[in-house]
């Protein structure tokens, strides 16, 4: 199963029954859900992609095909120009900003996608995460094109599987690995406390019971957000919750109260404030979309 998403400036494009917003200024809004992704991998062409920092089980590769980004993976920034290349692997924390006009080949897959390299992208990490233009075979650039093709196309995804692999032949040789064993520092507690957000955001949550439950002091946990996640707690969680309760909008009957409740906020009030944040229109306008 995969997602194929072409991303234009100021619009809301579906695909497969997949809605992803723009940002007023052009960027596309990510969160922790990525996590929890369910498609084996997903081909997207992007358009001055902003996304915030977040981080998920899967693979996450991003070709620059004009324009530059700036990628962030493990608080070390690049800055990328066309026919560069960065990869997160799995459970890094990792985000991406548009300078200026960009466009970009968005991959993500599960590490079990890539077969024989399942080891390798699972347990290490590169000690830089980008390759520049004049360093990435022919062949690669080849697989990558086509690659996008097959998924727009529809066609059988071992084929898709194929070129990944060619993809992946080339460019692991080119990267210098390190374990991807951390020893409790920041880059753990963002993932804990993303993935513990991921898990837990339709309940009362607030910073003490973070605290609680994961046992950190709760002025250390709100240090993390602003220093490391670049959003407060409260946005952070607006946020999460928002993305859940548009996902209801476009795929139920529920009444839009029901589904402000359903997504743990816990008046009306606070539902329409957080999503008009995030998304800049009502719930009911979202759903007229």
């Amino acid at each position: 199963m995969f997602i194929m998403s072409y991303i234009v400036n100021m619009h809301f494009v579906y695909y497969n029954d997949v809605s992803i917003i723009i940002s007023q200024t052009g960027g596309l809004y990510m969160s922790a859900f990525y996590q929890n992704r369910e498609e084996e991998y997903s081909v997207t062409t992007t358009l001055n992609n902003t996304y915030p920092l977040h981080l998920h089980r899967q693979v996450e590769m991003i070709y620059v095909k004009s324009g530059q980004l700036r990628v962030t993976i493990d608080d070390n920034s690049y800055v990328l120009n066309a026919g560069d290349l960065s990869v997160a692997f799995p459970n890094r924390p990792h985000s991406t900003e548009s300078l200026g006009e960009s466009e970009a080949i968005l991959m993500i897959f599960n590490p079990e996608f890539a077969g024989g390299y399942i080891n390798e992208l699972s347990r290490r990490r590169p000690e830089v995460p980008v390759l520049t233009k004049d360093t990435i075979p022919h062949e690669c650039t080849y697989a990558i094109d086509h690659i996008l093709d097959c998924c727009a196309n529809g066609r059988d995804f071992r084929i898709a599987q194929g070129y990944m692999h060619i993809i992946l032949g080339c460019i692991m040789p080119l990267l210098t690995m390190q374990s991807s064993v951390e020893t409790g520092d920041s880059v753990d507690i963002c993932h804990t406390l993303i993935e513990y957000i991921a898990d837990n955001f339709k309940e009362d949550m607030s910073l003490d019971t973070i605290a609680h439950d994961l046992g950190l002091n709760k002025f250390y946990i709100s240090h993390i957000f602003s220093d490391k996640i670049h959003e407060s707690f409260p946005a952070y969680l607006g946020r999460c919750r928002s993305e859940h309760a548009a996902h209801l909008l476009k795929n139920t009957h529920m009444t839009v109260t029901d589904i402000g409740y359903a997504s743990g906020f816990n008046s009306s009030r606070t539902f329409y404030r957080a999503f008009q944040r995030v998304y800049g229109v009502t719930p009911q306008e979202y759903r007229n979309l």
